[in-house]
């Protein structure tokens, strides 16, 4: 089954395709916090990792990520919510893509909280390219699938991110420099 892409997913894509850039993917200084203001309360900002640091550290989250949490989530490395080893690796490589290919990616994933409930999230995410003062980020949107079933388990916390069920790449070829 194949979960089409939310009208959110879409206009997230269009704020990020109209950010300025010389390259093939913005800078992360082009990213300003205004032209996301309609998706704010499922933002999510990571930094990409590099040589020395395999981590993706979360920099920004929205209230509505935050809520799903419990828990101060800023400087948290998203890789500790992958229990494998293997699939650690394979997220770092997907991260990697994202920069090299270049392209965006939106993945359906469960999320496992406490007490044994799980729920879907829907999560497009596009890369920022690192500037002279400023790391390559990742800005990503993270909405679950049914916000009416969360608000029944709101008080749960997120242990961790289970195995994708669909994941699309999303080609970025098509920009032009502006």
């Amino acid at each position: 089954m194949a979960f089409n892409r939310s009208a959110e997913s879409l206009a997230f894509e269009q704020m990020w395709r109209s950010l300025g850039h010389t390259g093939p993917i913005p800078g992360r200084r082009a990213f300003e916090p205004r032209l996301a203001r309609p998706f704010r309360r499922h933002l999510l900002l990571a930094q990409a990792h590099s040589l020395g640091d395999a981590s993706l550290r979360v920099r920004f989250a929205g209230y509505a990520v935050r809520m799903r949490f419990h828990q101060d989530i800023l400087g948290m490395d998203f890789l500790g919510l992958l229990p494998e080893p293997e699939r650690k690796a394979r997220a770092l490589d997907l991260v990697r893509e994202m920069f090299e290919a270049p392209c965006g990616l939106r993945f359906v994933a469960p999320a496992h909280y406490e007490g044994a409930f799980s729920h879907f999230w829907d999560v497009t995410a596009f890369p920022l390219a690192a500037e002279e003062d400023s790391p390559a980020m990742i800005a990503a949107l993270a909405q679950p699938m049914n916000p009416e079933l969360e608000s029944n388990h709101s008080q749960r916390k997120v242990l961790s991110v289970g195995m994708p069920i669909q994941l699309d790449r999303i080609p970025i070829a098509r920009i032009s420099s502006g």
